[in-house]
């Protein structure tokens, strides 16, 4: 069984520890729940970036260190969700344009926030929900 890589892409700079964690563990859990209902055809690989370098728990010894971990991951994902929960997020806009250039599916979620129109060009798909993002990503990359 092949192995299907997902990168959880948001803001955490100026976002307090749970609002970094709550949504990509929420993310999380729904695919988890939902490999008892669905025969997912893959290995699931989530990368969850506050798990390894976060602003909490300092492990890192400069932010380059931090930018190519998280850079290495988006280039070798499947799919890319990204949260605009900062939608003035460099590090976002940043991993965004490097999965659109590699033509990576760029899977949104967006809370009416009032996004660029470049970051609204990089998504294939905007969901206003992570619900709704689950069960399209289940849909239509997992079964």
């Amino acid at each position: 069984m092949n192995t299907f890589k997902i990168y959880l892409c948001g803001g955490m700079g100026n976002l307090s520890w749970e609002e970094q964690t709550i949504w990509r563990d929420l993310f999380i859990g729904l695919i988890d729940k939902n490999k008892r209902t669905h025969d997912y055809k893959y290995i699931l690989n989530i990368i969850n970036p506050p798990q390894f370098y976060n602003f909490k728990d300092k492990r890192h010894d400069s932010e380059l260190e931090v930018m190519k971990y998280d850079i290495r991951h988006v280039k070798t994902s499947n799919l890319i969700i990204a949260n605009f929960n900062d939608p003035n997020s460099i590090g976002t806009a940043q991993e965004l344009a490097i999965a659109y250039d590699r033509d990576t599916p760029i899977i949104g979620i967006n809370n009416n926030e009032d996004l660029h129109p470049w970051l609204l060009c990089c998504c294939d798909k905007i969901f206003t929900n992570i619900e709704g993002c689950v069960n399209y990503v289940i849909d239509f990359y997992l079964t």
